[in-house]
């Protein structure tokens, strides 16, 4: 039984690996009916029957467009362009290990009216391809209506998100979230479940950076996605309710309200929603265990799993901006969100020998319960000095983060007639708070001939208190699991400063940055008061970096440029990551 307990992330791995479907990448154009490269046309890629959007994008300048890590099956296109009629491809197939697929141009006709009245109507398209990032504008989606913000994500170009909620662009995980311009400083799961209570009527837009200008922090070697929120700029009093439920094995509720005030000198804004999920999903492993020798098989393991959990998830944010005068505004947001989270698992294990006889039988029931709060405060202030965008501004924040997960398993052994031989009980408790101040300041200056000055400074303070305590319940008294719990605390400070210059000559576009980080921590995790040697251990570090940015363009024609960037970056784990824990199945898989 030993031997399970050693290779169990080399079977889950492997596992993983078996269950990952290679993906592919779709490449076509866009033309006009004189083979005329149309840029900016929104392009939605459809699964199979279904009328919402897979995946977007839009075509760049040469009327190209690209869908990656897109799985197996079979898929149509539909075009949309200003000042053009609705086009759309017939059906095609992506087929396994399939791993380029090129679409023949496609033509698209510029729509043909008679001219009865003119009016003139802004709208933004769906997606917009700028110097620096690529901008989903929220609401120029019909698709967008009743979604969450995940859901937009997963649509985004070059964003992917699987099926734990783990985002990636460009194929990089590790992706830096930010909401309104300020880190969400979560984990991936934490991440996932607050974008899945955000409804997407909340959202303006998302910004996707895949190499940041030095006004960014430099953690994050995957780039940033940045998700501006809406303030409504109308006056009087506004609103809207959304009311929405998605069917399936389970049903899932979805509401969100978002309220707006605007008077002569203030702004009074409100956006709440609720949601719940719930899921399941079933697990089989096989694992064979072989001699060290000859190699040949010595034990057989088979486990069936089945897990459901249900997650309600609830969101308010409000806020107030007041105009002392035109130039000036102060205001201040306020936001808070809950998850409880409860999960429950069955896990039912075979123990043979290498003849394929029954050696022992293993039943698992376990139940996890959890809890995860946030609440945030930000105070800001902006002052412009005139039309041409000089500008100063100004944000103190203060973020809180409290979790609870509670573990219980309960681990049954039985001989191959199902008599009982063994019962064993696990129980966890880990309590984790994240406390967050920071301030920034950030100065804007255009000059005359294109030529621009952006300089900023910011300081950040993170206190961390994360406890694991695990507990053999025997006799119906907790006896302290000394190999599994322990209790960690962890401070750092951030001091930041960068300026960038952009100028345009012509045709040519440049950038230059340069962001200088000071990073001091400390940690120190303490001993274990139940075990003999007690030890505890601490570190502190201090050290600058310098994280320098480039950006190089040139614009050739009206259908093609060619661009040159570099940027310097950091990886740093999320705070939550500082003390990981076990999340358990059973005795033999964590």
């Amino acid at each position: 039984m030993k031997l399970l307990f050693l290779g169990v992330f080399t079977a889950l791995s492997c596992l993983a690996n078996a269950q990952t479907p290679t993906a592919a990448s779709i490449r076509g154009s866009v033309n006009e009916e004189k083979n005329t490269p149309v840029e900016s046309a929104s392009i939605a890629l459809i699964r199979g029957k279904d009328t919402a959007a897979y995946k977007m994008t839009a075509s760049d300048k040469s009327g190209k467009f690209i869908f990656e890590s897109i799985p197996a099956g079979n898929y149509h296109i539909q075009i949309t362009a200003v000042g053009y009629e609705l086009s759309s491809v017939t059906n095609f197939s992506v087929t396994a290990g399939q791993q380029n697929l090129n679409l023949p141009a496609i033509l698209i006709k510029k729509e043909s009216t008679e001219l009865q009245a003119v009016a003139i109507v802004g709208k933004k398209s769906f997606i917009e391809q700028k110097a620096d990032r690529t901008v989903v504008n929220v609401d120029a989606s019909p698709t967008s209506a009743g979604a969450t913000a995940m859901d937009i994500l997963e649509k985004s170009p070059g964003v992917s998100v699987d099926k734990d909620g783990n985002i990636s662009l460009k194929g990089k995980q590790g992706v830096t979230v930010m909401i309104d311009d300020k880190p969400t400083y979560m984990t991936a799961a934490q991440l996932a479940s607050y974008l899945k209570s955000l409804p997407a009527s909340a959202l303006d837009q998302l910004e996707i950076m895949t190499n940041p200008s030095a006004k960014y922090d430099a953690a994050g070697n995957s780039g940033i996605i940045n998700i501006k929120t809406k303030k409504n700029k109308t006056k009087g009093f506004n609103g809207s309710l959304s009311l929405t439920q998605t069917q399936s094995k389970y049903g899932k509720p979805q509401s969100s309200l978002n309220m707006n005030y605007r008077t002569g000198k203030a702004n009074f804004f409100f956006n709440g929603g609720f949601n719940r999920w719930k899921g399941w999903h079933d697990l089989d492993i096989n694992r064979k265990y072989l001699n060290v020798g000859d190699k040949q098989v010595n034990s057989i393991f088979t486990q069936h799993t089945h897990m459901e959990y249900s997650s309600p998830q609830f969101n308010i944010k409000a806020g107030m901006d007041y105009f002392l005068n035109d130039k000036t505004t102060i205001g201040f947001v306020v936001s808070g969100y809950q998850s409880s989270d409860k999960n429950t698992s069955a896990s039912y294990i075979t123990l043979k020998d290498a003849n394929n006889v029954t050696d022992s039988l293993v039943n698992t029931f376990g139940n996890t319960s959890g809890k995860w709060q946030s609440a945030s405060a930000n105070l800001n202030f902006r002052r412009k000095f005139d039309s041409l965008g000089t500008e100063i501004t100004a944000d103190a924040d203060y973020v809180r983060y409290n979790s609870m997960n509670d573990q219980h398993y309960l681990n049954t052994t039985f001989d191959p007639g199902m008599q009982p031989i063994e019962e064993t009980v696990l129980t966890g408790n880990l309590p984790s708070v994240i406390d967050i101040y920071s301030f920034k300041t950030d100065y804007t200056h255009p000059f005359k001939k294109d030529l621009k000055l952006e300089a900023g400074l910011k300081t950040s303070y993170v206190a961390t208190d994360n406890q694991a305590n695990y507990f053999n319940v025997e006799n119906d008294v907790n006896v302290p699991d000394t190999t599994k719990s322990n209790y960690f605390v962890y401070h750092e400070n951030i001091n930041a400063g960068y300026i960038n210059l952009s100028k345009k000559y012509k045709k040519w576009s440049f950038q230059l940055g340069l962001r200088v980080e000071n990073t001091n921590y400390s940690g120190h995790q303490f001993g274990n008061k139940f075990t003999v040697n007690n030890n505890d251990s601490a570190f502190t570090k201090s050290y600058v970096s310098a994280f320098p940015t480039a950006y190089v363009s040139y614009q050739l024609n009206d259908n093609n440029s060619f661009n040159v960037n570099f940027g310097r970056r950091i990886d740093r784990p999320d705070y939550g990551s500082l003390n990981p824990f076990l999340f358990f199945l059973d005795q033999y898989t964590y």
